[in-house]
């Protein structure tokens, strides 16, 4: 399944983008609809970026593909349409990720360098940020936040959008999750970060994963959470590891 997801994106990005600028102007809309709908699906682990010959995932070449299709050839009110037909049926990540980067535009920059122009306008921009803390919020209350894939950065983004709540909406969610296996075993999955490294006499890339809990602190009960994982190793009979978790 894994596999066909990713031939498929391959198969579908790699035309697209040759042939961005030949797409017949009237179905750049419901194309760009079929993508936000199916974009996390598209956005499948086994082509995540690799080390220093990474060329970035789907997630990251569905905005590459947009500015060919989208930005470079429509009006910012044309853009702004097409987008909010877009981002009605879009699915959590791409929704959450998206509205990130349109108001990114008009956040400040500590280096004062201009970011150009926008993908939206501003107050577009925030409907979708508020689009987006909505839906993260009825995932949330309907369960299927936990099993999401993007699971861990979902969380901090919505304690971005909740602006100065944000923390407190969180930390509740995250106390009431911590009960359920499956959110142990997603954060196990998904808070391992990674990086890729040569040592003097190496000949190929090293893979350092490491957890770094300080970034969770605020939004989850970290020795609780040692507690859980120590209970769910226990139930399944597997030796434990909170050793390696700093």
């Amino acid at each position: 399944m894994i596999k066909a997801a990713y031939d498929f994106a391959l198969l579908l990005f790699r035309p697209l983008l040759v042939h961005a600028s030949e797409i017949d102007a009237a179905k750049v809309a419901p194309l760009v609809a079929t993508l936000f709908a199916i974009a996390d699906e598209l956005n499948v682990k086994s082509d995540q970026k690799r080390g220093f010959n990474g060329s970035g995932d789907n997630q990251m070449r569905l905005h590459w593909l947009l500015n060919r299709v989208v930005q470079e050839r429509f009006p910012i009110a044309e853009r702004e349409a097409i987008y909010q037909g877009a981002m009605a049926g879009a699915s959590l990540a791409w929704t959450v990720d998206f509205a990130r980067r349109c108001y990114n535009y008009f956040a400040p920059r500590d280096d004062m360098r201009d970011r150009g122009e926008p993908i939206v306008g501003e107050a577009i921009a925030k409907e979708f940020v508020a689009l987006a803390l909505e839906r993260l919020r009825g995932a949330a209350n309907d369960g299927s936040l936990v099993g999401n894939q993007e699971l861990a950065s979902l969380i901090f983004a919505w304690r971005r959008f909740a602006g100065d709540n944000g923390v407190k909406e969180v930390r509740a969610w995250t106390e009431s999750a911590l009960s359920q296996p499956a959110f142990i075993l997603a954060l196990a999955e998904q808070m391992p970060s990674s990086s890729w490294s040569f040592g003097m006499e190496d000949r190929v890339q090293r893979q350092n994963i490491r957890v770094d809990t300080a970034a969770y602190k605020d939004l989850i009960d970290i020795p609780r959470l040692y507690a859980r994982i120590e209970e769910e190793l226990a139930a399944a009979r597997l030796p434990p590891v909170s050793h390696c978790i700093h």
